[in-house]
């Protein structure tokens, strides 16, 4: 009942390309019941098996799997390797199923009961785990895979000093100590200590300097500590040993971003999108690094395919109501804001940017509604506090616009803004000697302010002579 031919085609000598197209063709023989005289040897199904495995293709390795159990539903390796490919595919319940009926024909099998302890780990029974991994280390201490994932368990459990302690024991002993030492880095990082961590990363990589994951998890630790131009050249690295590395393209993209290199980001979300084209958060990324670059029209195109791909995605309503914003197309700009506050209500920052949408349409009433809702989500928001009072004051509410500029004072004594505006609302109502006091702590707190009196002098002081009056304020 097998594939004619089968055997002569899964020779030693046989290329990837050749073994692809024999899973292709087993694969179809699977789903048809379609099988010649005989099956293959028991061991050319394993061999197919592991080689399904190591590229990550578990469904054919599963489906191979249960084939191989139909015909030997008492084999415990068959059982074993069915709860292998379950926890690779995030079936923890099911794998545990199977590698108990694995433990049933075989107890005393300490690779079944190695995978137990990492299926019941991966399922968040940790606890669990730890039972199990010590029972095989007291008949075996010396088992090196068993103490490779109680260090897995510790990490589990939060316990990292311990966890470090095991990985350096394997590490000094030459088991894997590229894996070894990429852990160490990882507990490291979990206890915030970022030195440590590069240092073992970089352990990693001399002893494995050909693994593009190692690079990129160095550049993760780069970035998460603001160094993106050292996690630049690590996300560099890893694409230049798998140039199709969708992450490292990505991440690279932010790191380009974070520095304000623009066109490099841009480069490599596009670079990220040849593998990932649906990829939601590199088109809103690649949208808003064409935004900050001036690109609008381009980037409302690529926010545009963000919604397309998911219309609940209220970041890019809001960053594509910011493009249209800034090219004065405030009916559009106000209409995403709109949409995005349906889908988030509570994110203050959609409600300011409709406020200033809605003040550079002249909707001045609906801005001050707007700035209301800010500031009773942000009381602190001391620049909205200011954009809400200037709009009182060109509306002519000079109490609210008085008591918002006081509220600045409170809120950020150290900000000109507050001082300036204040002193500006005091000359409208002709109180010079309260406007004086409050231009001289915003010249203090901003000398460039003196500047902008003597332009705008004319236009706010109802009377008096311009540089006797700065000289006052010099004075105070």
């Amino acid at each position: 009942m097998s594939l004619l031919g089968y055997e002569d085609d899964f020779s030693s000598s046989d290329s990837n390309e050749d073994m692809e197209s024999t899973v292709r063709r087993w694969r179809r023989a699977l789903r048809r019941h379609d099988f010649s005289t005989e099956l293959p040897d028991l061991h050319i199904i394993e061999d197919l098996i592991d080689y399904c495995l190591e590229r990550e293709n578990f469904t054919d390795a599963l489906a191979f799997c249960n084939h191989w159990l139909e015909r030997f539903p008492t084999s415990s390796d068959a059982w074993q390797r069915k709860g292998i490919i379950l926890i690779n595919l995030g079936k923890f319940r099911q794998a545990l199923l199977a590698l108990e009926q694995a433990l049933s024909l075989n107890p005393f099998d300490t690779e079944a009961l190695i995978n137990k302890a990492s299926a019941l780990d991966q399922s968040g029974k940790s606890n669990d785990a730890m039972e199990v991994i010590e029972s095989v280390l007291q008949s075996d201490p010396s088992n090196d895979e068993a103490l490779y994932e109680k260090g897995f368990i510790l990490e589990s459990l939060k316990k990292y000093d311990e966890a470090i302690a095991i990985f350096r024991y394997l590490a000094e002993s030459g088991f894997f100590p590229a894996e070894a030492f990429q852990e160490i880095a990882y507990c490291y990082n979990s206890l915030n200590d970022y030195d440590n961590s590069v240092l073992f990363y970089k352990c990693a990589i001399d002893e494995d300097p050909f693994d593009q994951n190692l690079w990129y998890n160095l550049g993760v630790i780069y970035s998460e500590n603001e160094k993106y131009k050292e996690a630049i050249n690590c996300y560099d690295m890893a694409v230049t040993i798998d140039d199709t590395f969708f992450s490292a393209w990505y991440n690279q993209g932010n790191s380009f971003s974070a520095l304000g290199k623009l066109p490099n980001a841009i480069e490599c979300y596009r670079e990220a999108l040849k593998f990932e084209p649906t990829d939601i958060d590199t088109w809103h990324n690649l949208a808003s690094a064409l935004g900050d670059s001036g690109n609008y029209a381009e980037a409302i195109k690529c926010f545009t395919k963000a919604i397309s791909i998911n219309k609940y995605h209220y970041q890019s309503f809001f960053g594509r109501g910011i493009c249209y914003d800034s090219i004065e197309k405030y009916d559009k700009a106000i209409e995403d804001y709109d949409t995005a506050i349906l889908l988030n209500h509570t994110y203050h920052e959609l409600w300011y940017a409709k406020a200033d949408a809605l003040y550079n349409a002249g909707r001045f009433d609906q801005a001050l509604e707007c700035y209301r809702v800010v500031l009773s989500l942000q009381p602190k928001y001391y620049e909205c506090w200011c954009d809400y009072g200037t709009t009182l004051l060109e509306l002519g509410n000079i109490s609210q616009a008085e008591q918002a500029f006081s509220n600045i004072i409170k809120l950020a004594p150290d900000w000109s803004e507050g001082y300036w505006w204040l002193g500006k609302l005091y000359l409208q109502v002709e109180k010079a000697e309260d406007a004086s006091q409050m231009f001289s702590k915003a010249f203090k707190l901003d000398p460039e302010k003196l500047l902008s009196l003597r332009t705008e002098f004319a236009e706010i002081c109802p009377k008096g002579n311009l540089e006797n009056f700065i000289e006052k304020v010099k004075k105070m």
